[in-house]
């Protein structure tokens, strides 16, 4: 178990990063660390949601959350259930959560609602500034709303994936094999 405090006093910021199971020693671990230390923004995973969720809702209830202002939300989709939970538990029902999409190869967050956007239990949004997103089905053309298929980013972006360092063959061969071959040839 790692908890970490590190100000960054220029920027107006104190981190916390907590490393270890949050049901040590018992389920009122997270609750505490914000408490005490009067966290405004909570981010976690919605694998750490439903964990929350089985253990019940009066972990939360027994600490003052009232410092947190924003929670947000990255991994996995947020199912709606937990999205509900999240808010109502640790949002006393009135904090935006943001529910980030992104992967690895975006480099950052891709799809986000803003803090000012109405929000919809399950879903991350709309694309961010820059970012171009559609669902297509698997010859790449682009569906209605409401459709199932795959979700692309059609156009270039800022922290598009370009090149891999030394290593020009396995982008050549992997990555455009792996990112680009589905849908209608590229080349």
């Amino acid at each position: 178990m790692v908890h970490t405090r590190h100000r960054l006093d220029h920027l107006g910021t104190t981190s916390i990063l907590y490393e270890g199971s949050p049901d040590y020693p018992d389920f009122g671990r997270w609750f505490k660390i914000i408490q005490e230390n009067k966290v405004s923004v909570f981010y976690t995973g919605p694998t750490a949601i439903r964990v929350f969720m089985r253990a019940g809702k009066q972990w939360p209830k027994q600490y003052d959350l009232s410092s947190l202002r924003l929670l947000g939300s990255v991994g996995e989709p947020l199912s709606p259930e937990a999205w509900i939970w999240y808010r109502t538990h640790f949002g006393g029902g009135k904090l935006q959560i943001m529910d980030t999409w992104w992967q690895t190869e975006t480099g950052t967050f891709v799809i986000s609602p803003r803090p000012i956007t109405p929000l919809k239990p399950g879903s991350p949004a709309f694309p961010l500034p820059g970012y171009n997103a559609e669902i297509v089905d698997e010859m790449g053309s682009a569906l209605s709303l409401g459709g199932s298929g795959n979700l692309v980013i059609p156009t270039p972006h800022p922290t598009m994936f370009r090149d891999l360092y030394r290593d020009p063959e396995w982008y050549a061969k992997k990555y455009l094999e792996t990112y680009w071959s589905i849908g209608p040839s590229a080349s």
